[in-house]
């Protein structure tokens, strides 16, 4: 029970044979040389992502929006919703792809942090956006393709979204605020290649069961018991058929104080067709501690792998 709490000295044809072979050293110049060519601070690339989203958002032209009353369907149960569309043929494509070259082209940050993000020029980026905003009356849509929404109730609650393509739905996730029904549909003619995958999310106690079907044959369930920021605690059962063919019993908890992370994990795999009773347990607690930086760790106690009781070692792994 005690020879993980040692520290192990690998050779180094070992780790090579473990796929560990690693020079630290040209790893941390990479690392830094990384950090002086590109803004690696989360902060830059947050606001890139938002300035992209609300270029975007602004971009829309209410022209190519339509709006209907419709229903959806949750677990078979019928929800009425008001659905939007936003219509983009070949005309809308065009206009949106230019206006969002030109919102990005005019907002200065934007352009100076993507180009310290990705290490170009700041005039390299102004460029590429400049000939994006340009090429944009060049863009060609054979099909039209919907972007929709989904709203429920007076107050417009969120109900779902969708994809459309010639007025078929190739994706689609729906709720009535507690369950969730996602679809994928290739929407294919020929049944051999005709894909549509359903996942339906439905609330339980303190977590959801998941099933996920693929042409109505079950792929496999997952009795989500308990999931919060402390604790996961699962039963999934995999499918071949339709028919069972293996259970597994998932459980990882959590809890932080300082910079120490610790907690508990279980896991267990067993063959649910019938025809044997093999399965595989592991189960165990951990500490994950971290520091500001790294301390040279005291090997002189090291126990050399190649010295091991390798019988020991199996049971251990066991």
């Amino acid at each position: 029970s005690s020879l993980f709490d040692e520290v192990l000295k690998l050779d180094s044809e070992l780790t090579e044979n473990l796929g560990l072979d690693i020079d630290f050293e040209a790893l941390k110049e990479d690392m830094e040389e990384m950090q002086k060519e590109y803004d690696t601070d989360p902060e830059t690339y947050e606001y890139l992502v938002k300035t992209i989203k609300d270029a975007f958002v602004k971009s829309i032209n209410s022209e190519y929006m339509e709006k209907e009353k419709d229903e959806i369907e949750v677990l078979n149960k019928k929800i009425k919703v008001t659905k939007y569309s936003y219509i983009i043929d070949e005309d809308a494509a065009q206009d949106l792809v230019e206006k969002v070259a030109e919102y990005l082209l005019n907002e200065e940050d934007f352009t100076k942090k993507l180009a310290a993000a990705t290490g170009e020029e700041k005039s390299d980026v102004k460029t590429t956006l400049k000939e994006m905003k340009k090429s944009a009356k060049d863009i060609e849509l054979d099909e039209e393709i919907a972007i929709v929404i989904y709203t429920r109730g007076m107050f417009n609650s969120y109900a779902g979204m969708g994809f459309e393509i010639d007025g078929k739905e190739y994706f689609s996730i729906y709720t009535d605020g507690k369950n969730a029904e996602l679809t994928i549909d290739n929407n294919a003619s020929d049944s051999y290649s005709a894909s549509k995958i359903v996942v339906t999310m439905e609330e339980s106690g303190k977590g959801y069961k998941i099933v996920t079907k693929e042409n109505k044959e079950t792929l496999f369930e997952i009795d989500l018991k308990e999931y919060s920021e402390e604790k996961i605690d699962a039963d999934i059962t995999m499918y071949e058929n339709d028919e069972k063919y293996i259970t597994m019993e998932v459980f990882f908890s959590i809890k932080e104080k300082k910079n120490t992370f610790s907690g508990e994990y279980k896991y267990k795999a067993a063959d649910a067709s019938g025809d044997t009773k093999e399965y595989v347990t592991l189960s165990g607690n951990y500490t994950l501690t971290i520091q500001d930086e790294l301390t040279k760790m005291n090997t002189k106690n090291a126990v050399d792998y190649e010295n091991l009781d390798k019988n020991k070692l199996n049971d251990n792994i066991e």
